[in-house]
C-alpha cells in the first residue's frame, strides 16, 4: 500500500492499475486496502496453498516424541525474527528441559542488517546457546524436499516471529498447520487473517517477552496444544489445499474464457 501514498511514482502506479481488469489478493483485508478510486478493477481473494506433496504424507500426532520440538524455518533475517526466536528459546530452555529448538534457513540481508552481520551474530549466538544447552538447539541449514517435510512433521510448534516490512501471507504458516503444528507468529500486517486463536497465538512484533509467553502457554497446556494441532490439519486441508486453490483459480478464469 506504500505505492499509493502520493508523489509522481504513485501516480504512475495508479495509472497502470486503472488498466487492470482484476487483481487477486491473498486475504480479504488486503483487498479492502486498495484505493477506492480504482472503481473498474474487480477484486478477488484467493489464499495461497501448501505444496501438494504434503497431502501424500501420513502421520499421527499421538506418535510424536515426548520432547517438544519448536521450529523456526525462514530466511535468517533480523526482520524475520531470528534473533527474537533465539532469545525466546534461551528463556524457554531454562525452565523446560524437554524442549528442542530446530532452525532452518540461510542468512540474508534486509533493511536492518546485512547477511554478513546476520551470519556473524547468528553463529555467535548459536554457539553460546549450544554451550549452555548442549544438543537442544539444532541448525539444519537450508532444507528442501524430504528433509524439509520431515522437519515439519517432527515439530510441534512453528515459531515465526516476523516483522518483515512487506510480510503478507506467510506460506510457512499453512505448511506448518498441514503437518500438525500449532503456530506462534506476530500480529503483523495480514498474518492475523491466516492465524487466529483457533490456529495458534499472535504476539507483538519484535517482542521477546510476548513471544516467550505464547510459547510457554502451549508448553504449560499440552492438551490445548494437541487440540490446536489437530484442528490445524483439518483446517489447512479445507482452506489451503492445492485442490481448493485450483478450484478457485479455475472459477476465476472461467469467467473470461467462456
Amino acid at each position: 500500500m506504500d505505492l499509493f501514498t502520493g508523489g509522481i511514482f504513485s501516480k504512475i502506479i495508479h495509472s497502470a492499475y486503472t488498466n487492470i481488469d482484476e487483481t487477486i489478493f491473498v486475504t480479504e483485508r488486503q483487498k479492502q486496502l486498495m484505493p477506492s478510486s480504482l472503481t473498474k478493477m474487480k477484486r478477488s481473494v484467493i489464499p495461497n496453498c501448501y505444496d501438494s506433496v504434503l497431502d501424500d504424507v501420513d502421520f499421527d500426532l499421538k506418535n510424536k516424541n515426548e520432547e517438544v520440538h519448536i521450529l523456526y524455518i525462514s530466511f535468517l533475517m533480523k526482520s524475520k525474527g531470528i534473533f527474537v526466536a533465539l532469545d525466546t528459546f534461551e528463556k524457554i530452555a531454562k525452565d523446560h528441559k524437554n524442549v528442542i529448538f530446530n532452525i532452518a534457513g540461510e542468512p540474508l540481508s534486509d533493511y536492518l542488517m546485512s547477511a554478513l552481520e546476520v551470519k556473524k551474530k547468528f553463529d555467535d549466538r548459536f554457539h553460546e546457546l549450544n554451550q549452555l544447552y548442549p544438543n537442544r538447539i539444532v541448525y539444519h541449514g537450508v532444507v528442501k524436499g524430504v528433509s524439509k517435510i520431515n522437519l515439519f512433521l517432527n515439530s510441534d510448534i512453528l515459531l515465526f516471529p516476523t516483522f518483515f516490512k512487506t510480510e503478507s501471507f506467510g506460506l510457512v504458516n499453512i505448511e506448518a498447520m498441514r503437518t500438525g503444528n500449532a503456530i506462534v507468529t506476530t500480529d503483523h500486517n495480514f498474518l492475523s487473517d491466516i492465524v487466529t486463536k483457533s490456529e495458534g497465538l499472535l504476539v507483538k512484533p519484535n517482542d521477546v517477552d510476548s513471544t516467550y509467553n505464547a510459547v510457554k502457554f502451549f508448553l504449560d497446556n499440552p492438551e490445548l496444544l494437541l487440540k490446536i494441532q489437530q484442528h490445524n490439519i483439518i483446517h489447512s486441508k479445507c482452506e489451503f489445499s492445492p485442490e481448493k486453490f485450483n478450484s478457485r483459480i479455475n472459477l476465476l478464469f472461467s469467467q473470461y474464457l467462456s
